[in-house]
């Protein structure tokens, strides 16, 4: 069908349409969207925005670099295309920057304007199935338009429904990911611009322009969608050739449309051409034909790109936390029987042209995902699909009832077409319980989300802006040698308020004890609190505890809180009289164990920084704090993960006091992972027992196998035990 005819017959169409609705059953009609309206509003923006604070939880770190980027727009500092966290599009960046004078640096500040704009997409999904399926191209009678109407209504009905409960759309669009502007713009964009050419309308032509515009500062994929449109273009002008006095009736509002388009979207394209890195930074890195991305097999990741994406309908889900809940397929198997029926009807029907705006639309969107290759399937830059599945599984709800209705008769279409309706609430309400309990009580919770997330960031910014003006604390937080020194993570630096003070150390630095002098110095705070990771947080560097063993060597502990992933401990009477160091120097023996590990040395002392010798004996009193440094080194890659046992034994052998310790790199890897050479400490802090009576002690160090329980033995010795000191106790 040609465009002339198209736009004529839907005009027609849609003045008739019109006239019955007023006539016959407008009321009717206009109860029904209103109904349907308010259900969608109310399911959407429970499933988005409830407890959207909390849930997921902390603010992931590009959530955390979209508020950093708002933060330097708030400053002046604009830009088109910002260049932090691999590069992100600023559309995102400019509502987050809306939003933070109202709501404050917080999370609702990154979070709801995705957030409301997934709800927009349900309303958005709504109107575009009305305006694609509500009319057709053949004039039947008033019967048959009120038919039509019902019918746009349906499909716009449940393919919104079903977006609005869907398990993956709902963790989606709960995180501030930019790509949920991406179905919102593009279903607005299409809407309005297929109505805008029906009804000749200027101002629908414009705000089509505009959404267009502000499609590729979305999201990488938003650059697919003129492809869409060239294409459908194409297939509407294809069948036989027009004069051009018939089509050039439509060339000044097309003309319009892109105008507009080109108008909004200038600023990111001459930013593309003024830096073409800008366009192709991220894209490079995951290209599906690049040798390195592909291992060398380009045409196998590809069809596995293909194979793993089609899966989502109905088979396997993406795997990724941030995008799905455990690898569940973006449909579930209901919804992917109608899904699989419309795709049906949409490559039979395929001469209707809403058919074959979803079909090319479907296609064209699908390869921004299959063109990227990186752990497929990646449902996040399938995000441009998400008004066509829906709306092509509401076709093929559509189409079964009216299958059934054309073989029933009488009385009989009526249970059909409450029957579909019965089938469709079933469905929704079966999704929507599943997805609340999936994510509220099981996603959510789930400890592998709180650590994709990394949510102790979050927690710790909120403790600290939490900790009392009058405190007079300062915050020490160790970071991985593995990162720069002054990179940070996003979410922390955008959420912390600057007071009280909160200083990171590379825990592994050789002048660690010299940087934590000087910075209490500074400060000069009643109190110090040291972040402690734990609980498996590798990345923090300061496995060896080397903070808390500083502090404690030098200070008072005070206090200890524990969170997820981390304690606070609390530090005060921190001595200043003598440089701080973590020890001087390491005393012999050096022992080299038969599971592959050395003892380099050891160091003793007194609480307060004073080092003694180990060829002494150590005098002490009961209830004294002594420290205690072990080096060890990888001779080979040892044989198992291994901890120490260091035992205070009386003269008679019995043990007055125990301490037990894995031993950890400073990256938090076992033993059993180390590379030759590979060197670390274990960094001891002990409070002798108030009760010790009087006499000579030994300290001695037993090494074992932490799964075993087993020791490993001195190599040519063959006993596990070895004499660290000899302490004199004298109340």
């Amino acid at each position: 069908m040609v465009i002339g005819d198209w736009v004529m017959s839907q005009t027609l169409m849609e003045e008739q349409s019109t006239a019955a609705v007023q006539r016959r059953g407008r009321v009717t009609w206009l109860v029904l969207t209103l109904g349907i309206v308010f259900v969608l509003g109310a399911v959407g923006a429970f499933f988005r925005l409830y407890r959207l604070a909390e849930l997921p939880p902390g603010l992931f770190y590009d959530e955390g670099a979209h508020g950093l980027d708002a933060l330097n727009v708030l400053s002046g500092q604009h830009a088109i295309f910002f260049e932090r966290n691999q590069g992100r599009e600023g559309l995102i960046i400019y509502t987050i920057a809306a939003l933070i004078p109202f709501l404050g640096r917080t999370v609702e500040a990154v979070r709801l304007p995705t957030a409301l704009a997934s709800v927009g997409t349900i309303f958005a999904v709504f109107w575009l199935g009305q305006v694609l399926f509500g009319y057709t191209t053949q004039v039947n009678g008033r019967q048959h338009v009120r038919r039509l109407v019902s019918r746009g209504l349906l499909i716009g009905g449940a393919a919104a429904l079903m977006l609005a409960v869907s398990t993956g759309q709902t963790i989606i669009g709960r995180i501030s990911f930019r790509a949920n502007f991406l179905p919102l713009l593009l279903a607005l964009a299409i809407a309005l611009l297929w109505s805008g050419v029906v009804k000749q309308q200027r101002w629908r032509i414009v705000l089509a322009g505009i959404c267009t515009g502000l499609l590729p500062y979305t999201y990488i994929p938003a650059r697919f969608v003129p492809f869409i449109l060239l294409i459908f273009g194409i297939t509407l002008l294809w069948p036989r050739r027009r004069q051009w006095d018939e089509l050039k009736r439509y060339v000044p509002i097309l003309s319009l449309y892109v105008f507009v388009t080109a108008l909004v979207a200038a600023p990111v394209l001459i930013d593309f051409a003024l830096n073409p890195d800008h366009f192709t930074s991220r894209s490079n890195n995951l290209w599906v034909f690049s040798h390195e991305i592909s291992n060398g097999q380009p045409l196998s990741a590809l069809i596995t790109n293909i194979v793993d994406h089609l899966a989502v309908f109905g088979f396997r889900g993406d795997p990724n936390w941030r995008h799905n809940y455990d690898v569940q397929p973006w449909l579930n198997p209901a919804e992917a029987i109608f899904f699989w029926l419309g795709l049906f009807f949409v490559i039979r029907h395929w001469r209707i042209p809403a058919y074959r705006l979803l079909l090319i639309w479907g296609a064209v969107m699908l390869l921004p995902a299959i063109l990227a290759f990186d752990a497929p399937p990646n449902t996040l830059r399938m995000m441009g699909l998400t008004p066509v599945i829906y709306l092509i599984s509401a076709l093929g709800l559509w189409h079964v009832a009216a299958w059934l209705m054309e073989r029933a008769g009488g009385q009989a279409r009526r249970w059909v077409a409450a029957g579909a309706v019965t089938v469709l609430l079933v469905l929704v309400g079966w999704r929507g319980v599943y997805t609340y309990d999936g994510y509220f009580n099981n996603w959510a919770l789930d400890p592998e989300v709180y650590q994709t997330h990394r949510a102790e960031w979050t927690n710790l910014a909120n403790e600290i802006n939490d900790t009392p003006p009058d405190a007079n604390t300062s915050y020490l937080i160790p970071w991985g040698s593995q990162f720069p020194a002054d990179w940070q993570e996003f979410s922390f630096d955008f959420l912390y308020l600057d007071d009280p003070p909160a200083h990171f150390f590379v825990a592994a630095a050789p002048d660690l004890a010299q940087q934590l002098q000087a910075t209490i110095q500074a400060d000069s705070p009643d109190t110090v609190r040291a972040v402690d990771w734990t609980n498996g947080v590798h990345w923090s560097g300061d496995a060896t505890d080397r903070l808390p063993f500083l502090l404690g060597k030098y200070g008072a502990p005070l206090a200890a809180e524990d969170h997820i992933n981390y304690r606070t401990l609390t530090f005060g009477d921190l001595r200043m009289d003598r440089p701080w160091a973590l020890y001087e120097w390491l005393d012999p023996p050096t022992v080299h164990y038969d599971g592959q590990i050395r003892l380099e040395g050891s160091a003793i002392g007194y609480h307060g920084g004073e080092q003694r010798p180990l060829t002494a004996p150590l005098p002490v009193r009961a209830g004294d704090r002594i420290w205690l440094a072990l080096s060890w080194q990888a001779v080979t890659t040892p044989v198992a993960d291994y901890a120490i046992s260091l035992r205070l034994l009386d003269a008679g052998g019995s043990a007055a006091q125990q301490y037990d310790s894995q031993i950890w790199s400073f990256d938090r890897t076992p033993t059993s992972s180390w590379q030759p050479g590979e060197m670390s400490e274990s960094l001891v802090n002990l409070t002798l027992p108030t009760d010790l009576a009087d006499g000579d002690y030994t300290l001695r160090l037993i090494v074992y196998d932490v799964d075993t329980l087993v020791p490993t033995v001195q190599v040519d010795v063959w006993t596990p035990e070895v004499d660290l000191a000899q302490i004199q106790v004298k109340n």
